[in-house]
């Protein structure tokens, strides 16, 4: 590495993340079991996105 923040260390890391990348958004979801499934079986429990 040279010392420079990835766009994931910028997101994750940065005080103001979107004056590097402008309307940044991170969404995290959690789900039922071991895999995420669509559809009828649809399986998420929550869902929360983080955006500018």
């Amino acid at each position: 590495m040279d010392g420079h923040l990835t766009n994931a260390g910028v997101l994750i890391f940065a005080e103001n993340p979107t004056r590097f990348i402008p309307c940044a958004r991170v969404r995290g979801i959690r789900f039922d079991g071991n895999r995420m499934q669509t559809g009828r079986r649809l399986n998420i429990v929550k869902e929360r996105t983080f955006d500018c």
